[in-house]
C-alpha cells in the first residue's frame, strides 16, 4: 500500500469471553475521513504544493470543512475558511460510498450526486487526498 493510500476500515477486535474474540470493521463517517486527512497525507507528496478545498457534506456524518495544503503541511478545520480553489459538495452517504468503492466518483459527478467546482484542482489532489 502506498503512503498516499487511505485506509477506511479499521479492524477492531472485541473480546466476547475469556476465550472468544471477534473481528469487526468500523467504517469511517465522511466527517471522520475529512478530519483525519492530515494524518494520512504524505508530507513529501505535498512538499511544493498549495491549495484550499472546501468540503460541504450534508447528512448526519457530514459538515462543512476547509482543507489547506501549504508546502508540506496539511490542515483541516471545521467550517469554511478562506478562498477555496475547489469546492466539493455531496452527502455523507455518497462520499462514504465513493471511499468504500461502492460508488464510482465519475458517475456520481455525472448524476449530480457529487459537485466539484474545479475539476482540474481536484484531479491534481485526488490521489493525495485519498479520493482517487
Amino acid at each position: 500500500m502506498a503512503s498516499t493510500d487511505v485506509v477506511l476500515r479499521i479492524k477492531k477486535t472485541e473480546k466476547l469471553s475469556n476465550h472468544l474474540t471477534t473481528n469487526k470493521f468500523y467504517i469511517m463517517t465522511a466527517r471522520e475521513f475529512i478530519m483525519s486527512l492530515p494524518a494520512k497525507i504524505n508530507p513529501e507528496a505535498i512538499a511544493d504544493k498549495e491549495t484550499c478545498f472546501h468540503f460541504v457534506v450534508s447528512g448526519d456524518g457530514g459538515g462543512d470543512f476547509t482543507a489547506n495544503i501549504n508546502n508540506g503541511k496539511a490542515e483541516v478545520v471545521e467550517g469554511l475558511q478562506g478562498d477555496a480553489k475547489c469546492v466539493v459538495k455531496t452527502t455523507d452517504k455518497v462520499l462514504t460510498d465513493i471511499l468504500e468503492g461502492k460508488q464510482n466518483p465519475q458517475m456520481a459527478v455525472l448524476m449530480g450526486k457529487l459537485k466539484i467546482s474545479n475539476l482540474g484542482e481536484m484531479m491534481k489532489f485526488a490521489k493525495i487526498l485519498g479520493l482517487g
